[in-house]
């Protein structure tokens, strides 16, 4: 607010920011919300996910799938069999990891 009075930012730029962070806030809470409600016995990130222990999961196309690059390609992706990827790859994981990054793409680099 001492900005926008100072006229660094003006107040319709302020009233902006302000709105995205409370938006952001509520969004934040509502996925911690989901996720504990998923109740799943882990909670991986591709950071903590056990790589080591599963030697067919390739990292590289884990780390595309997670970036979302197939959407870019139009390619789909299709899990077979039921191991620790499969959880990994559950919708907790992907309101975990995706939606964020979508939500602070619209929120950080679009205009209002």
């Amino acid at each position: 607010m001492r900005a926008a009075d100072k006229g660094d930012i003006s107040y319709s730029d302020f009233v902006t920011r302000l709105v995205r962070a409370q938006w952001q806030a509520k969004q934040e809470g509502a996925l911690e919300w989901r996720i504990r409600r998923a109740n799943l016995p882990e909670r991986w990130t591709l950071e903590t996910f056990p790589f080591a222990r599963q030697p067919g999961v390739n990292r590289k196309q884990i780390r595309g799938f997670a970036e979302l690059e197939f959407i870019a390609k139009a390619e789909n992706i299709v899990l077979v069999g039921k191991t620790e990827l499969a959880t990994f790859c559950t919708p907790r994981h992907i309101i975990e990891n995706t939606i964020p990054t979508l939500i602070h793409f619209l929120v950080h680099e679009t205009s209002v």
